[in-house]
C-alpha cells in the first residue's frame, strides 16, 4: 500500500509543479499579482492548472492526445518550476529565511498545524480508492474513457450530457493516459486542496491565523466525500473561489488590471467545466460597469473569458443549435433530448432539495462584527455570497450546486465561530475568574478553551474518517477487484460482457457501471437510449427495435427493471448469457426461437 501511495503521489507533485511553474511564468510580469502576497502561490499554480486544461483542449481538438503530448506539457512547466526553485534556495537570504520560518513556529502554530495534517489525511487516502461514485462511472469518466481511446475528442451520444462543457474531464483522460484511472481522482482533489490554500491565506491576511486554520478544516468537514471521486465540482469550485478572490482584489486598486484578466480566465475556465458556473457572471458584470471598465479592457476581458470555454458551446451551438445543449433546449429547440427528457431531469433535481452543511450556518454572525464592514474585500465577499445563495435557493436549492460558495462561506462560518465564542465567553469570564486577573487574560484563557474545542472535535472527526477511508484503498489488482465487487452490483456480469459478448449492448438500470462496460453501451434515463422508449414494449416489439438499432445484448438490473424478463414469450427472443445478482446478461437472438 505504501508504494502505492508513494508512487501516485511523487506524480502529483510532478504535476503541481508543472502548474506552478507555467503560471509562475505567466503571472511573473505582473506586480499585481505579487500584491496578493502568499495569496499568489494558489493563484499561480490554479492559473497553470488552466492553462495546461487549454493545451489540453487544443490537442485534442487537433487529435494528438497522447502520452508524448500531454509529457511534453508536464515537462515544460517542470523545468521552468525547477530553475525558478533553484534561483530561490541559491539566495542565501532567501535560504536563511526559509528555514528561520520553519524553526521559529511556536506552539499554537504547531498545534494548528497538527489539527490540519489530521483533517487533512483522509483526503490523502479517499483519492486512492477505484472509481465507484455514480456520476464519475455514469458520464465523467466514461467521456474521458472514450477520448482516451479515440486520442481527441469526441461526441458520445449514448453516454449522458455529450454535449456538456468537458474542461476538467480533459485532465482526467491525460492523468488516465499518463498514470491510470485512480490519478483523475487525485487531479480532482487537488482542487479542494488549492481551494483550501486560497481560503486559508485569504482568512489570514483579512482575520487572522486561528480563523484561517478553521476556515479550512471546516472546508475539508464538508467537502470530503469529493476528494474520492471524480466529479467535477472541486474544480469548479477552484476556479470560482480563484476568481473571486482575484476579482475583488483588483476591486480594490482598478488601476492595474491584470488580476482583472486573470479573474476573466478562471470564470472562463468555470464556464467550461459547468454551466453552472454561468450563474456569477451577472454580479461582476454589474460592477465592471459600476467601475466604468473601457470598452478596450471589457473585450480583452471577453476574450480571455473565451479562450478555454468557447469552443464547447460553439461546437454545440454548430451542430445542435443550442449553445447550452441540451439546457437551453427550450428556447433553441432541442436535439437529440426531448421536452419530456428536459421535465424529468428537473423533476430529479426537486427530490434531493436541501440546505447547506450545517456547519457553514454560522456564517451570517460574522456580520455582528464592526470590522467586517470595515474592509472593503470582506464586504465585497458579503455581497457575492448573499447575491449567490439568493440565485441558488431560485434556480436549484440541491446543495452540490452551492459547493462553489462553501469556501467562503467557510470563512465567515469561522469567523462567526471565533466572534460568537469571544463574546459569550469574555461574559461568562467576567464572573468565573478572579477579579485579580486582568482583561487579557480573562480573554486569553476563554479563548483557550475554545479552541481547544473545536481543534480536538475536528481531530477526532478525521481520525474516524481516516479508518473509513482504508478500507477502500485498492492498492493492487485483487483489493481493486474485491472493492469493485462490493460496491458495483452485477461487477461479475460486466466483466464477463466485457469478455466473450460481442457486439454492442443496451441496458436497463446500469448507469452506475458505464465506465467498466468497456463496449458501446446505451441506456439512460434521458436522451435518444430513454429508457421508456424500450420498458414497456412487448418482448416482440422489444426485440425488433434492439435488433434494428444494432444491438446484440441485453444486459438487465433486476432490482429495477425486473418486469422486463417477466413478460410473455421474452425467452423466445432473448438467452441468458451470465448471472450475478441482481444483473443478467442475455443473448439477443436473431429471430423468434419458440
Amino acid at each position: 500500500m505504501f508504494k502505492f501511495f508513494i508512487y501516485h503521489y511523487l506524480i502529483l507533485m510532478v504535476a503541481i509543479m508543472s502548474f506552478w511553474g507555467i503560471g509562475h511564468l505567466v503571472a511573473r510580469s505582473s506586480s499585481a499579482i505579487g500584491d496578493l502576497g502568499n495569496i499568489r502561490h494558489p493563484i499561480q499554480t490554479s492559473l497553470g492548472l488552466g492553462i495546461v486544461i487549454c493545451l489540453i483542449q487544443l490537442i485534442s481538438i487537433l487529435g494528438f492526445l497522447n502520452f508524448t503530448a500531454l509529457a511534453l506539457i508536464i515537462a515544460v512547466g517542470v523545468v521552468i518550476s525547477s530553475v525558478r526553485l533553484f534561483s530561490y534556495f541559491q539566495d542565501k537570504n532567501q535560504r536563511k529565511t526559509f528555514f528561520e520560518g520553519c524553526k521559529s513556529l511556536g506552539k499554537s502554530r504547531k498545534i494548528y498545524i497538527f489539527s490540519l495534517v489530521l483533517c487533512v489525511l483522509p483526503t490523502l487516502l479517499k483519492p486512492l480508492h477505484p472509481p465507484t461514485s455514480w456520476d464519475e462511472v455514469m458520464y465523467h469518466l466514461p467521456h474521458a474513457q472514450q477520448w482516451v481511446m479515440a486520442g481527441k475528442l469526441t461526441v458520445n451520444e449514448w453516454i449522458r450530457y455529450p454535449w456538456f462543457p468537458y474542461n476538467y474531464e480533459l485532465l482526467y483522460a491525460a492523468g488516465m493516459i499518463l498514470v491510470d484511472d485512480i490519478f483523475p481522482h487525485l487531479l480532482h482533489a487537488l482542487a479542494g486542496w488549492l481551494t483550501a490554500v486560497l481560503i486559508y491565506q485569504v482568512a489570514k491576511r483579512y482575520f487572522d491565523s486561528f480563523v484561517a486554520v478553521l476556515s479550512v478544516l471546516i472546508w475539508l468537514q464538508i467537502s470530503r466525500s469529493y476528494f474520492g471521486n471524480a466529479y467535477i465540482d472541486m474544480g469548479l469550485t477552484l476556479f470560482i473561489v480563484a476568481a473571486v478572490i482575484s476579482f475583488y482584489s483588483w476591486s480594490e486598486n482598478p488601476k492595474n488590471n491584470a488580476l482583472l484578466y486573470v479573474a476573466a480566465f478562471f470564470m472562463g475556465l468555470a464556464a467550461g467545466t459547468k454551466y453552472q458556473a454561468l450563474m456569477f457572471l451577472p454580479i461582476f458584470f454589474v460592477l465592471l460597469v459600476v467601475k466604468r471598465v473601457k470598452v478596450e479592457v471589457f473585450l480583452k476581458l471577453t476574450l480571455l473569458f473565451l479562450i478555454p470555454c468557447a469552443y464547447w458551446y460553439f461546437r454545440n451551438f454548430v451542430i445542435t443549435g443550442d449553445p447550452f445543449s441540451p439546457m437551453g433546449g427550450k428556447i433553441f429547440g432541442f436535439y437529440d433530448w426531448n421536452a419530456e427528457d428536459f421535465r424529468s431531469q428537473f423533476i430529479e433535481l426537486g427530490t434531493v432539495k436541501g440546505w447547506p452543511e450545517w456547519l457553514l450556518w454560522a456564517a451570517p454572525f460574522c456580520l455582528l462584527n464592526k470590522e467586517v464592514y470595515a474592509k472593503r474585500f470582506i464586504r465585497s465577499l458579503v455581497i457575492f455570497c448573499a447575491y449567490s445563495v439568493a440565485v441558488w435557493m431560485i434556480i436549484s436549492h440541491y446543495p452540490r450546486y452551492l459547493l462553489p460558495l462553501y469556501p467562503l462561506l467557510a470563512v465567515f462560518s469561522a469567523a462567526g465561530v471565533v466572534y460568537i465564542a469571544k463574546f459569550l465567553f469574555g461574559k461568562i469570564t467576567k464572573t468565573t475568574i478572579n477579579e485579580i486577573s486582568t482583561e487579557a487574560e480573562k480573554i486569553r484563557k476563554s479563548w483557550l478553551v475554545i479552541s481547544s474545542i473545536l481543534l480536538i472535535a475536528f481531530m477526532i472527526s478525521g481520525l474516524s474518517a481516516t479508518k473509513s477511508s482504508l478500507k477502500y484503498v485498492a492498492w493492487n489488482d485483487s483489493v481493486r477487484e474485491k472493492v469493485l465487487k462490493k460496491r458495483i452490483p452485477g461487477y461479475e456480469a460486466i466483466e464477463f460482457q466485457n469478455k466473450y459478448a460481442k457486439g454492442n449492448t443496451y441496458q436497463f438500470g446500469m448507469e452506475y457501471a458505464v465506465y467498466y462496460m468497456k463496449n458501446q453501451t446505451w441506456g439512460d434515463h434521458f436522451g435518444p437510449g430513454r429508457y421508456r422508449d424500450f420498458v414497456d414494449l412487448s418482448s416482440s416489439d422489444l426485440h425488433d427495435k434492439l435488433v434494428r438499432m444494432g444491438f446484440e445484448n441485453l444486459m438487465i438490473n433486476q432490482d429495477v427493471f425486473k418486469s422486463i424478463s417477466l413478460k410473455e414469450d421474452f425467452a423466445c427472443y432473448f438467452s441468458e448469457m451470465y448471472k450475478s445478482d441482481p444483473v443478467v446478461l442475455y443473448k439477443i437472438k436473431s429471430s423468434r426461437e419458440c
